[in-house]
């Protein structure tokens, strides 16, 4: 089993056991995005099938595979592994913190989005992708980071795991 694999299996049972913060009664929807390498990304997480969390660092619902490919809003839908992969190649990313959250910064210093960590007990962020793996219709396309490099594991990777993990949902412009 490889390391993301490994890691992946472990964050699956802390996102499972934990809460989402929105702490909203509902969040405002009207979502503009920001557009990077051609692509329009929401600065927010999904919260619920069809609504978006309230704040950028909210870490919003996890969904399993099937489930997410009908979780964005309307007007929006999953990105592509292909996106994810322009998303890192535009300006890479860097760790940082949102009102005390961890994650990545995405895109440069004046036209960025914010992905969270998938738990307030992890160092990590996991998220679908619409892309099924080319050679395993079982597994989905991620994005996944690690911020801990206690191991010398951290980073940004492109992969593929099992549908049935439950991850978070960034969605970009139809």
């Amino acid at each position: 089993m490889n390391k993301i694999s490994a890691l992946a299996i472990m964050m699956f049972a802390v996102v499972a056991c934990s809460k989402n913060n929105d702490g909203s009664k509902e969040a405002n929807q009207e979502e503009q995005g920001v557009t990077i390498a051609g692509v329009t990304w929401a600065t927010r997480n999904v919260d619920r099938a069809g609504k978006f969390v309230a704040r950028p660092e909210n870490f919003g619902q996890s969904f399993t595979f099937n489930e997410a490919q009908t979780a964005c809003p309307e007007g929006w839908r999953l990105p592509t592994v292909a996106e994810f992969q322009s998303l890192l190649k535009a300006w890479g990313s860097v760790v940082t913190k949102v009102n005390g959250i961890g994650g990545r910064r995405f895109g440069s210093i004046d036209n960025a989005v914010f992905f969270p960590v998938v738990s307030r007990y992890t160092a990590a962020g996991v998220y679908w992708s619409s892309s099924v793996d080319p050679e395993n219709e079982f597994q989905g396309g991620i994005l996944f980071f690690n911020n801990d490099d206690s191991e010398g594991e951290a980073g940004v990777y492109i992969s593929f795991l099992s549908k049935s993990f439950a991850w978070k949902v960034r969605c970009v412009k139809k």
